[in-house]
């Protein structure tokens, strides 16, 4: 959702019309193209690359410079391999692939002549996981 403010009341002293609303970036985009192959022995060998982008925001109501939040890309892929039998599944995967750090919020406390900067926590992962179905 793109939102900005249409009305500002009288008193608002950083707020202006056309400020767009806070975490609301511009544009986002994803991309997930998936490919599921058939082995001959009935395994299935199952592909997903996932790619998500959005724009910049802002953290506050202000559109100020010292909230503003860049925009970023974040990539996860799995491979999942699955006997015939279906009983069970092994996949390697990565999440935030390449290992992005960003800005999750900004909050700028002009009073206080800081800007607290909140980064992200997911941080590369690299694993293997196992299901079971039964």
């Amino acid at each position: 959702l793109y939102a900005a403010m249409r009305a500002v009341p009288p008193q608002a002293s950083a707020v202006r019309v056309g400020d767009r609303l806070p975490h609301s970036p511009r544009w986002t985009l994803a991309l997930a193209p998936r490919h599921v192959m058939r082995l001959r022995s009935g395994a299935t060998l199952d592909s997903v690359l996932d790619v998500a982008w959005r724009s910049g925001a802002f953290g506050q109501l202000a559109n100020a410079d010292a909230n503003a939040i860049d925009g970023r890309t974040l990539v996860n892929a799995q491979v999942a391999y699955t006997p015939a039998a279906g009983r069970w599944t092994l996949a390697l995967y990565g999440r935030n692939v390449f290992d992005e750090v960003y800005d999750v919020a900004r909050l700028d406390s002009a009073f206080a002549g800081f800007t607290d900067v909140i980064r992200n926590n997911d941080r590369r992962e690299l694993g293997l996981s196992l299901g079971l179905s039964y």
